[in-house]
């Protein structure tokens, strides 16, 4: 069994770079993160090299600090597909410099307008990333935050994703 630790998670205690060494110490050969963009990517390039460490998985992130942040909340459900798609495009060079098996895409916030009108802007925003994820062999995953920690989050449960995934129906789009 391999497991993979959130370094951005675990280990807070020593220095970010640090937390690639300790994993290794500690049986872990394969590390995750929420955001590149505020990450030295070389960096952590020799780090898992050096570590004999694997990269498992990262948040879609972008360079613009603010659109960031937002995708750190998620906005699939907003519509706001070009930014979405801007910000895919960014993060495919750091998922492939990685080796990432995965880059995660959270929906977002509940919003105050219809709840069709937020499933039509998942399925948009998804519908624009298939073409380039499937040309590029990336993988997306849809995470289904929980309504507890999360307290609003949109859609937490996996029914419902799972609809819309097989309404944009591709092979490197999942939950």
């Amino acid at each position: 069994m391999r497991f993979s630790a959130c370094i951005d998670m675990m280990m807070s205690h020593i220095d970010f770079y640090d937390r690639f060494a300790e994993c290794k110490r500690s049986g872990i050969n394969t590390v995750e993160f929420w955001k590149w963009s505020d990450k030295d990517i070389n960096r952590v390039c020799r780090l898992l090299d050096e570590n004999d460490l694997s990269f498992s998985i990262f948040n879609i992130d972008c360079a613009d600090e603010k659109l960031s942040h937002d995708l750190s909340r998620g906005i699939l459900n907003q519509g706001r597909s070009q930014e979405f798609i801007d910000a895919l495009r960014q993060s495919i060079p750091i998922y492939k410099k990685l080796n990432a098996s995965g880059m995660i895409v959270l929906i977002g916030e509940t919003l105050d307008i219809p709840y069709e009108r937020q499933i039509g802007n998942i399925v948009e925003c998804l519908a624009a990333a298939k073409p380039i994820v499937e040309s590029e062999n990336i993988t997306l995953v849809v995470e289904a935050l929980n309504n507890i920690d999360r307290k609003n989050y949109f859609l937490p449960r996996t029914k419902e994703i799972f609809e819309i995934l097989d309404m944009v129906d591709s092979p490197n789009i999942k939950l």
